[in-house]
């Protein structure tokens, strides 16, 4: 009797949970991070940015945290958790050549929508559409890959 109810209240839940944080649940494209500035405030977010899908996938959905700490009223932490529809778009600069734009839709206003894929696996914030920016400025609030092989990959 007691090694059942140790199964069903204790050891079996338990290892359910664990087993659940193994492998993602469906296909992760990517699991990126960084530290961005929100849009019209002074400090910065941590970002974790996932696209689920298979490789080779031009849309899916997408799970977005940020978690910004404010000094200023008192170091309170703020989390946004968000979730909705991402897309691959192609856009054509004047001089030429073309990028490879992430955009999220209906993320929070402060938040970025737009993201240049770059062939490192790269998301840089993008501002401005028609003048993107690669600086390394911009460089320094982009999004990183995370290796397939980090615990946690593709978990909020």
């Amino acid at each position: 009797m007691r090694d059942r109810r140790l199964l069903t209240h204790g050891l079996l839940p338990w290892l359910l949970t664990l087993a659940g944080c193994t492998a993602p649940q469906a296909p992760v494209l990517g699991d990126w991070r960084g530290y961005q500035r929100a849009l019209g405030y002074d400090f910065a977010r941590s970002t974790e940015l996932i696209l689920d899908g298979r490789p080779g996938d031009t849309e899916g959905r997408y799970r977005l945290l940020t978690r910004s700490s404010q000094p200023a009223f008192g170091d309170r932490s703020d989390d946004v958790r968000w979730s909705d529809r991402w897309q691959i778009r192609r856009h054509r600069l004047a001089d030429g050549r073309t990028l490879t734009l992430v955009h999220l839709s209906e993320v929070p206003a402060a938040l970025l929508a737009d993201y240049i894929w770059t062939d490192r696996n790269v998301l840089v914030p993008v501002v401005d559409p028609g003048h993107p920016d690669l600086s390394p400025a911009a460089l320094r609030t982009a999004l990183y890959p995370l290796p397939r092989d980090t615990f946690g990959y593709g978990r909020l």
